[in-house]
C-alpha cells in the first residue's frame, strides 16, 4: 500500500486493522512449524495464519491450492 499511497495515508488505513490483531503464542508457532514440516510446500506465514484461524474458530481464506482440501479452509481463486 505504501508504494501506491502517501506513507501517512497508508499508515492511517493500516491503523484501522488494529482492533482485529491477535496475539501469537509460542504454542501457535510450534503448531505451525509442525504443519510446515508435514507440508513443505506451505509458506511459514500461511501455516501461522491457518493455525490462528483454527484457534479462533475462523475459516482460513486462501487462494493457495496447497490448502484446498484442508479442514477449515475457504478456498477462492
Amino acid at each position: 500500500m505504501k508504494k501506491e499511497k502517501l506513507k501517512e495515508e497508508a499508515d492511517k488505513i493500516t491503523e484501522r486493522y488494529n482492533p482485529l490483531l491477535v496475539d501469537v503464542a509460542i504454542k501457535d508457532i510450534k503448531d505451525a512449524m509442525d504443519l510446515k514440516i508435514k507440508n513443505k510446500q506451505l509458506s511459514i506465514p500461511d501455516v501461522i495464519g491457518y493455525i490462528l484461524a483454527r484457534k479462533f474458530n475462523a475459516k482460513f481464506l486462501t487462494g493457495d491450492s496447497a490448502f484446498q482440501n484442508m479442514e477449515n479452509v475457504e478456498f477462492v481463486k
